[in-house]
C-alpha cells in the first residue's frame, strides 16, 4: 500500500472480517460452525497432510452464513473412501479490506462453468495492489458432483485468470459453480487473534518441496497453498505433507484417470500460513464521500445525496463563467442526505444570476485512507473571524508527509451577507483559515460553520471516481489554464480554492470551463468598494474528478 504513514497496531474496535480454522476431515460430510455470521463468505481450504496416498482435495458442499459443510473428494475413478487428513481453512467476508498493519486484501466470487480445456475467466481487482498479490481460490458449491478443483495463472497488480479442472479423463466440461477467490499482499503480521504470512514459492512439482518461511510461528505453520501458474496443463492441485513451526511441505498432485503417470513440471504456488484458529480483524472499506456536477442559479436548490451522512462536509465550486458578474456558491444547510445551496453574488452586483455548472464533493468528517494509500481528512470549525481580524489555526489529526491540497467552504447561512473563505500557510501539520465578506462590508460577520478538506497530492481511483489533486501557482485575475498532464479518463470536473493570501482584497477562485486534460481558473474579485478587479498572483489548490460517484475509503483511526 502506498502512503499511509504511522500504520501500526489496530484498536479493538476494528471489524472481524474473517477467521482461520484447522480440522480433521474424511470423505464423510462434516459441518463446521463458524465464529461469526457472514453476509457473503468466501472459503479457501487445503489438505495439509498426506495420511492417505490417493490423490484428494477439499470439496465444499455448502457455504452458509454461519456454517460450512465440506468433505474430502477423490477423483471419480477412485473409491469414495479416504482416511483422516488435516485441513486448514480460511473464511473471509467478500469485499476489500486492510488488515491492521496496512496489508491490503480482497475476496470475491464468480459464477463459471469454464474448465481449462475451454479457457480461463479474467478476474479484475477492485483493490489497487502495488504488485501481484498472493491469490487463493476454491469452488464454493456442489452443483456438479464430479471431482473439480481450480487453477490460476497470470496474476499481476490488476487481475488474474481463473478456471476449473476435473479429473484428467473428463476435463472437458463442468456445470456452473460459484468459485471464491482471495487476493492478498505478500507479507506477514497479526490480524486480530491470528499471526500470518503470505507469500509465493516456485519449483513446486510432483515431489515434495519444503517451503522455508524464514520465520517461526509459535502455533505451527498451518498452510493454505494453491498452484498459481499453468506450466503443466494436466489437472493438478497443491497438496501438503506436514509442517513445522518454520516450514511446510508441498507438492503438485495429479490423478491417474487418464494415464498412469503423475509427473508434473515445476509450478509456482501461492500460500497463506497462520499460527492458530482465530478471528481476523480489519478496517472495512466504507463509502465516505461522493462527487457530483449540476446546474445552479441564484434560486435555492435542495439536492438529495447518494447516501446519508452523520457529519457531512461539502465543498462546491463554480466551474463556468456563463454570466460575467462575480459569483460564488453559498451553502445554507448540509444534513443527513440533503444539501441546500444557491449561487450568491455580492449584493452590489444585482442579485440574479444565470445557471452555472457547479462541481461538488461531500465527505464524512474524519480522517480516511483511500485504497491506494492516499490520506485525506475533513473537518469543521465554528468561526466569526474575517480576514482583517486574522486567521483561525487548523491542526490536522492525520500525519501528512508534506502540505496537502486544502479546500474549504462556509457550510451555513447564519448571516445572509455574501461570504467566502480564504486559506494560507499550509504545511504537513495544519493551515490557517478565515472568511471574507464583500470588500465594502468586510468588518463583522455572524458565526458560521466552515468545512474543510485536506488531501495528499496525487491521482488515482477510489470507488466510482477517478481523481487528481494538486496545486498551481501564478493564478491572478486573468484566466489561467491548469494543465493536468493526464486528467482522469472520464473528464475534468474541477474544484479549486485559493491557498495563499498574497492579495488581501476579498477574492475567490472561479472556473471557466475545462477540456479532457485542462481547466481554466481565475481569481475573482467584486466592485462593492472600488471599480478595479485586478488581483495579484495566488496559489490555487484543486481536486479534479471524472464523474459523479461514490468514493470508498478506510478509517484512518483504525490503522493507527
Amino acid at each position: 500500500m502506498n502512503g499511509a504513514p504511522g500504520i501500526g497496531a489496530v484498536e479493538a474496535q476494528s471489524d472481524i472480517f474473517g477467521e482461520t480454522g484447522i480440522l480433521s476431515l474424511t470423505h464423510v460430510l462434516q459441518t463446521v460452525s463458524l465464529q461469526r455470521s457472514y453476509d457473503n463468505p468466501v472459503v479457501i481450504a487445503f489438505v495439509a497432510t498426506e495420511n492417505g496416498m490417493q490423490p484428494v482435495n477439499v470439496r465444499m458442499r455448502d457455504v452458509g452464513a454461519d456454517e460450512l459443510t465440506l468433505q474430502l473428494q477423490e477423483p471419480n475413478f477412485l473409491n469414495v473412501w479416504h482416511t483422516d487428513e488435516t485441513v486448514n481453512y480460511l473464511v473471509v467476508e467478500a469485499g476489500t479490506w486492510i488488515v491492521p498493519d496496512g496489508t491490503l486484501l480482497e475476496a470475491g466470487t464468480i459464477e463459471s462453468n469454464k474448465t481449462s480445456s475451454k479457457g480461463f475467466e479474467q478476474i479484475t481487482f477492485d483493490a489497487e495492489f502495488d504488485s501481484a498479490p498472493v491469490v487463493l481460490s476454491q469452488v464454493q458449491t456442489f452443483n456438479g458432483r464430479d471431482f473439480v478443483t481450480t487453477r490460476q495463472r497470470d496474476a499481476d497488480a490488476d487481475s488474474f485468470q481463473l478456471t476449473m479442472q476435473e479429473e484428467e479423463s473428463q476435463n472437458d466440461r463442468h456445470v456452473t459453480e460459484t468459485i471464491g477467490w482471495l487476493a492478498m499482499e505478500q507479507g506477514s503480521g497479526t490480524a486480530g487473534e491470528v499471526s500470518w504470512l503470505a507469500g509465493r514459492t516456485s519449483g513446486v512439482g510432483d515431489g515434495n518441496a519444503t517451503v522455508e518461511l524464514g520465520a517461526s510461528l509459535d502455533g505451527g505453520a498451518n498452510a493454505i497453498a494453491m498452484l498459481t501458474s499453468f506450466a503443466g496443463k494436466d489437472p493438478a492441485w497443491a497438496r501438503g505433507n506436514g509442517s513445522t513451526n518454520t516450514s511446510f511441505e508441498l507438492s503438485a498432485e495429479e490423478d491417474t484417470s487418464g494415464d498412469p503417470e503423475t509427473d508434473h513440471v515445476p509450478e509456482t504456488a501461492d500460500y497463506f500460513v497462520f499460527d492458530q484458529a482465530g478471528a481476523l480483524s480489519a478496517a472495512p472499506l466504507r463509502n465516505v464521500a461522493e462527487t457530483g456536477t449540476f446546474a445552479l442559479s441564484d434560486e435555492v436548490r435542495v439536492l438529495t445525496l447518494q447516501r446519508s451522512y452523520e457529519n457531512p462536509v461539502v465543498i462546491a465550486f463554480v466551474a463556468t463563467e456563463n454570466a460575467a458578474d462575480p459569483v460564488d456558491v453559498r451553502v445554507s444547510d448540509v444534513s443527513g442526505n440533503q444539501l441546500t445551496f444557491q449561487l450568491q453574488e455580492p449584493t452590489s452586483a444585482g442579485g440574479g444570476h444565470a445557471d452555472e455548472t457547479v462541481n461538488y464533493i461531500v465527505i464524512e468528517a474524519g480522517t480516511w485512507i483511500l485504497p491506494d494509500g492516499t490520506i485525506l481528512e475533513a473537518g469543521t470549525l465554528e468561526s466569526s473571524q474575517l480576514s482583517w481580524q486574522g486567521f483561525e489555526p487548523v491542526t490536522f489529526d492525520a500525519e501528512f508527509d508534506e502540505a496537502p491540497v486544502i479546500l474549504s467552504q462556509v457550510q451555513t447561512a447564519n448571516d445572509t451577507a455574501f461570504v467566502t473563505t480564504r486559506q494560507r500557510d499550509a504545511d504537513a501539520d495544519g493551515f490557517r483559515l478565515t472568511m471574507q465578506e464583500k470588500e465594502a462590508l468586510n468588518d463583522t460577520h455572524a458565526t458560521e460553520t466552515i468545512g474543510w478538506l485536506a488531501m495528499e497530492q496525487g491521482s488515482g481511483t477510489a470507488g466510482d471516481v477517478g481523481w487528481q489533486a494538486g496545486s498551481t501557482s501564478g493564478v491572478g485575475h486573468l484566466n489561467a489554464t491548469v494543465d493536468l498532464g493526464q486528467g482522469p479518463a472520464g473528464g475534468v470536473n474541477a474544484i479549486a480554492m485559493l491557498s495563499s493570501f498574497a492579495g488581501r482584497d476579498t477574492a475567490w477562485v472561479r472556473g471557466n470551463g475545462s477540456t479532457a486534460m485542462t481547466f481554466d481558473v481565475s481569481v475573482q474579485e467584486e466592485t462593492s468598494l472600488d471599480a478595479e478587479m485586478w488581483h495579484t498572483s495566488e496559489t490555487v489548490d484543486y481536486f479534479v474528478f471524472d464523474q459523479a460517484g461514490i468514493i470508498g475509503a478506510y478509517d484512518y483511526d483504525l490503522l493507527l
